[in-house]
């Protein structure tokens, strides 16, 4: 991840590896939030199913929602680094305030949607928790396109993209265990969002201490982009890619209900299906460093790893359904 761009000068190894780390940490930060939030969501729809999709629904809009805007706003960015810290302190702010938020839903609920039948209430239940949820998710999804566009700027940069963001992931996997196996037991609920957000305003005062590098800042790149840059963004590849995305949610949701089966908790089957997706996701993401940038036909590897992720779901439910059996 050097620097090569006119204007731009080099990060510091020591500085890079700090605004690394941190990175890593905030990843574990929301998967902490994540784990918590889904017990709070808990209480809002009385089941763990709906909680978790909830979640799911929520964390995977706003990273999705916060990454197209992310993309923009990084081009215009002269400081990647300061962005990322303000952007990490007010999703920590807002994380503190969760619990209170969350508090309200019940009585809510009883003045507003007692006379709804189960699903139009459950869809009303969905669309509140969905609309508090947002804030912090698109935050979080608007940090990985500042860094890559303040830290990522050579010739390598499907390589060090990789390394943001399955450096990130891993973070996320040790958040999964922080929260489900330490925090919620000895914190408690409260207690364990608190921590999750107290990590996220220290981290944001980390990164907006170390922006103060002049090595940070970067020579802003023009608003408007080639016309054929534009229309890539629509080509079939990326609407693949974002069919991938609908079919990988409908795997969290149902894989949390098969695991469940086998292990007799939602908690921890939410848990175990949350670390075992996000680890696999970051071990490809670091095994493709080695290599992505070097590919002559990206898009043939691409589809096969489409075809390889479909037929070892298909192993997967057929090794749920032997394990249901005993």
């Amino acid at each position: 991840m050097s620097d090569e761009r006119e204007g731009a000068p080099p990060i510091p190894a020591a500085l890079l590896v700090a605004i690394v780390a941190c990175f890593f940490l905030s990843g574990a930060a929301s998967l902490v939030l994540e784990v918590v939030w889904s017990r709070l969501l808990r209480l809002v729809f009385g089941t763990t199913t709906l909680a978790i999709s909830t979640i799911l629904v929520a964390y995977m809009a706003g990273l999705g929602i916060g990454g197209l805007l992310g993309g923009r706003i990084a081009l215009r960015m002269r400081n990647g680094i300061r962005a990322y810290g303000a952007i990490e302190i007010a999703v920590g702010l807002y994380a503190l305030a969760m619990p209170l938020l969350f508090s309200f839903f019940p009585d809510l609920a009883r003045a507003l949607l007692a006379d709804l039948a189960f699903w139009p209430s459950v869809l009303a239940r969905f669309a509140l928790a969905f609309t508090v949820l947002c804030a912090p998710t698109i935050g979080m999804g608007l940090t990985l396109p500042l860094l890559t566009r303040a830290l990522v700027r050579d010739e390598r940069a499907g390589a060090g993209i990789a390394l943001l963001y399955g450096l990130n992931t891993l973070g996320a996997v040790s958040g999964v265990f922080l929260a489900t196996f330490l925090l919620l037991p000895w914190l408690g609920v409260t207690g364990a969002n608190h921590a999750g957000a107290l990590a996220y305003l220290a981290l944001g005062v980390v990164a907006l201490l170390l922006s103060r590098s002049a090595a940070t800042r970067s020579a802003p790149v023009p608003a408007t982009a080639p016309a054929q840059d534009r229309l890539a963004r629509w080509n079939p590849a990326l609407l693949a890619y974002g069919t991938i995305g609908f079919t990988s949610l409908v795997y969290e949701v149902t894989w949390t209900r098969a695991l469940s089966m086998v292990m007799g908790s939602s908690i921890y089957a939410f848990a175990c299906m949350l670390a075992a997706f996000l680890f696999g996701i970051a071990a490809g993401s670091l095994l493709a460093r080695g290599f992505v940038d070097r590919l002559r036909r990206p898009l043939v590897a691409y589809a096969v790893g489409i075809a390889a992720v479909g037929l070892l779901s298909l192993v997967f439910m057929a090794v749920m359904a032997g394990m249901g059996r005993y």
